[in-house]
């Protein structure tokens, strides 16, 4: 191990070429497992997408994610305005971070969790985004919130009398049959 290698990472960083450097960074953005986009800071243009950015777009090559991103918006709070604000928020601001709905190359609808930053690209000032498609943990956090509606549904229209509490045995719920028979309620 050189004394390079053991220093800290901002001495570690420093002592590398440039073309250590940029080779270090193409190899992070093209094997991430995270979508990356770089967009320029003051037109929103598209400048790089990683190959895990096209995959989960939809599209096959950079290029073509790129010809088509104009489809990807949708109506506010989703729309290409919408995006706008909230680059200049990370440009003003600082980072972001926040739940996104896009439409996939195919149609579908998709979710993601957005981190954007800002960076500087030579000597421009560049929106940093990475992406996280979150679309399956909303199907299923939509489904139980569907599944504990319909049991709430069906406890409040039990003609037995319910009580639910919590793990302090705190009372949190009381069906309407409990209400009528007992007179209680949890006011």
């Amino acid at each position: 191990v050189s004394e390079a290698d053991s220093a800290p990472p901002p001495q570690r960083w420093a002592n590398r070429t440039p073309q250590d450097s940029e080779q270090l960074f193409r190899a992070m953005f093209m094997n991430a497992p995270i979508c990356i986009l770089i967009h320029d800071g003051e037109t929103g243009e598209m400048l790089e997408a990683n190959p895990t950015a096209c995959v989960q777009y939809g599209y096959d090559s950079f290029e073509s994610l790129k010809a088509n991103f104009d489809r990807i918006w949708l109506e506010p709070p989703y729309s290409i305005n919408d995006a706008i604000q909230w680059n200049i928020k990370a440009i003003e601001v600082g980072p972001q971070q926040f739940e996104w709905c896009y439409r996939h190359a195919d149609g579908r609808l998709q979710w993601e969790w957005v981190h954007l930053s800002t960076l500087v690209m030579h000597g421009r000032v560049c929106i940093l985004a990475m992406t996280v498609d979150i679309t399956s943990e909303k199907q299923i956090r939509s489904a139980l919130q569907a599944s504990e509606a319909r049991a709430r549904a069906i406890v409040d229209a039990s003609p037995v009398p319910f009580v639910l509490t919590n793990t302090q045995d705190d009372i949190v719920y009381l069906n309407s049959a409990f209400t009528r028979f007992f007179g209680y309620t949890l006011e």
